[in-house]
């Protein structure tokens, strides 16, 4: 998981929340299909602090919060300055971070040959 910490990928999480959000103010999304733009910021910011993705979501004020927008218990208005916070934070981040632009083509390359001959074994 490693190897997707880099400034392209979190500009893609951030690009595709931006292009739902845009989706949302021109029909509202509820529930499940508004709060993914807000998990997928959440994970945004934790690559944009060199923290590598994770897998499953403990118990914290973000678990509860996309519960809440899940179960339709969150304000539009309240969901979307959260998430228009975590943009502006995510840049700001971004704009004084040390991670690296983007793969490291050699090292990515290395990785999937590993899988593909785990997989002839």
């Amino acid at each position: 998981r490693s190897l997707f910490i880099n400034k392209t990928t979190v500009r893609k999480f951030v690009d595709y929340s931006v292009g739902s959000l845009a989706r949302h103010k021109k029909k509202a999304l509820v529930g499940k299909r508004i709060y993914h733009v807000v998990r997928v910021l959440y994970e945004a910011r934790r690559i944009a602090n060199g923290v590598a993705p994770l897998i499953h979501l403990t118990e914290s004020s973000e678990k509860v919060f996309l519960r809440d927008i899940r179960e339709e218990k969150v304000s539009n208005d309240e969901m979307l300055a959260v998430a228009n916070g975590l943009i502006e934070e995510i840049d700001q981040i971004l704009s004084s971070s040390a991670l690296p632009e983007a793969v490291d083509a050699s090292v990515f390359d290395g990785f999937i040959e590993n899988i593909r001959l785990k997989h002839l074994r």
